[in-house]
């Protein structure tokens, strides 16, 4: 049992916990597809697009999911990785693992993207459009954030104890678009 955060820690105003129980999870070709908390057993490899359409919650458990899915992500021991890009059409939460170099993360129109808690990315963020973009906690990022089609409704926060050693990229900014960086 543990907190979806992936410990106990308090970060950027985040100080309460509430314990949640955890299925184990076995396979080694697919993610699961029924709404709740699942903890990996196994290192995944999926061959095809899997489509995530429930509630799931998934702990890394220090293992490595290759494959190109909308997830939220925590991970209980601090060595797990994504390998893979993904297509964001929804909402993606990282609260903890490794978003490798190579791979991207790119959030649609619409859709909402928060990396936090003690999750790193050293693979991209791609943010078209009015998608939410949030880093915050005591994340680090090491990629480079690219606003594409920056507008007005575009939301990009970086605050907290976030550490970002990666760079900007705005690509094709609207009239009276804004971003919003604090300490």
């Amino acid at each position: 049992m543990h907190c979806v955060c992936g410990g106990n820690t308090d970060f950027n105003g985040h100080d309460t916990h509430k314990n949640i129980e955890w299925t184990k999870w076995n396979s080694t070709d697919s993610l699961p597809t029924a709404s709740g908390n699942y903890y990996l057993a196994n290192d995944i490899n999926l061959d095809t697009i899997q489509n995530v359409s429930n509630d799931i919650n998934i702990c890394l458990n220090g293992k490595t999911i290759k494959s190109n899915t909308s997830l939220t992500i925590t991970d209980c021991l601090g060595s797990g990785k994504l390998e893979c890009s993904i297509k964001n059409y929804g909402s993606f939460n990282m609260y903890a693992g490794t978003l490798q170099n190579g791979y991207n993360l790119r959030t649609e129109p619409d859709s909402k993207m928060e990396l936090s808690g003690n999750s790193k990315f050293i693979g991209d963020v791609i943010s078209k459009g009015n998608a939410e973009t949030k880093i915050d906690g005591n994340s680090e990022f090491q990629g480079t954030l690219i606003i594409d089609e920056l507008t007005s409704d575009s939301r990009a926060y970086i605050g907290g104890n976030a550490k970002i050693t990666g760079k900007l990229e705005f690509s094709q900014p609207q009239e009276n678009a804004k971003i919003e960086i604090k300490d």
